[in-house]
């Protein structure tokens, strides 16, 4: 009997005790929160709003997987300008004291490199980021990791980072970065299951098709970004697109893939990339299954292989018709590498309601989605 009440007054306990301590304001399951301060280079000086963007969304990745840690939004401009009209002085101590317990931690990262454009092709890279506590608005640990500019090699730099100053088990990084927590922890085109690879430091997805496909278009550095947008058979972007404006409008030529005069794929990003073939964008289509979504506030659709179960997100990202861009957020155009006659060539084109392989003329601006052997 004592047995029996010992062990109903236990169930008690732990069916009540989690209440109580939430409703006195202690969760003793809580995360610690971390807030990433502004990125800036190693003269105090902003990084591009891209570069910004991919080292940011790296730290996220890097804690996704923590069961100790979480990112937190901090609108750091309000903060500044806060401290700023108090007549304070806008540093780390006058921060820490801004947040008011929105965050545990600061992590303040500036990055070194031989050059003012970080992202530029094969360029080394040298991140110093510091972990403050916001209690005591002093330095807690510091360390530092080279990497070169390739998506991959700054995941990897910024994994080692989050892992030494946070303490973060190394084995997630194993994973981390197919998942991500930023933004409603959507993922970036690919799931935590994929069959993934890099070549030349840019990724992609076995979908268990004839290829594999890019995690992303050509110019962007993650799948929910548009990219840039190029001619047919045109290696670098311009101002203006138009039939005057095509090196390949009313030139008989055959199928462009691979060709790196003509496919802006193998002449950017090099390897076995090139452009895909209006079959193989058939073959996307027939055995996939395709679903219109919003990905961090990009509208497009995701791709899901009815073979294999992975995916990629394409990005409804418009066109460009002589110096505009029309249809972003409501129409996706991609070239193909097969002509249609002289003056037109096959893409894939899609909207909200539908999607299939069209044909249009070779001056317009197009997105570029890749893949490989």
């Amino acid at each position: 009997m004592k047995k029996q009440i010992l062990i109903s007054f236990l169930i008690t306990l732990l069916t009540v005790l989690p209440n109580i301590v939430v409703a006195q304001g202690f969760d003793l399951f809580a995360k610690q929160k971390v807030a990433i301060f502004e990125i800036v280079d190693n003269n105090n000086r902003p990084l591009s709003v891209g570069a910004t963007e991919i080292i940011y969304r790296a730290y996220v990745d890097a804690l996704v997987n923590s069961n100790k840690y979480e990112v937190v939004n901090i609108n750091w401009n309000e903060i500044k300008n806060s401290i700023i009209n108090s007549g304070k002085q806008y540093d780390i101590t006058n921060v820490c004291k801004s947040l008011n317990g929105k965050a545990d931690y600061i992590l303040v990262t500036s990055v070194s490199s031989s050059t003012n454009d970080i992202m530029a092709d094969n360029v080394k890279m040298l991140f110093t980021t510091s972990l403050y506590g916001v209690k005591t608005a002093s330095k807690q640990n510091s360390d530092w990791e080279e990497a070169y500019s390739t998506q991959q090699s700054v995941k990897e730099a910024i994994f080692k980072l989050v892992s030494s100053l946070l303490k973060v088990n190394k084995s997630s990084t194993n994973t981390s970065s197919q998942q991500s927590s930023y933004s409603n922890n959507q993922s970036y085109g690919y799931g935590q299951q994929q069959t993934r690879g890099t070549i030349n430091g840019h990724e992609y997805v076995d979908l268990g098709l004839s290829v594999k496909w890019a995690t992303c278009n050509i110019g962007a550095y993650y799948s929910d970004n548009p990219g840039k947008h190029y001619a047919w058979g045109e290696t670098t972007t311009k101002s203006s697109y138009t039939s005057s404006t095509s090196k390949t409008y009313g030139v008989s030529m055959g199928d462009i893939s691979g060709n790196p005069n003509y496919d802006v794929a193998r002449a950017t990003w090099g390897g076995t990339w090139r452009l895909p073939t209006s079959e193989e964008f058939e073959e996307l289509i027939q055995c996939c299954t395709w679903t219109w979504t919003t990905e961090n506030g990009t509208n497009g659709y995701k791709v899901t292989s009815r073979r294999n179960g992975n995916s990629i997100f394409l990005p409804a990202a418009g066109g460009r018709y002589d110096s505009s861009l029309r249809y972003a957020g409501s129409f996706g155009f991609y070239w193909s590498s097969s002509p249609c006659d002289s003056t037109n060539a096959y893409y894939l084109d899609f909207d909200r309601s539908e999607y299939e392989v069209d044909w249009s003329h070779r001056g317009c601006g197009y997105s570029v989605r890749a893949v490989c052997e």
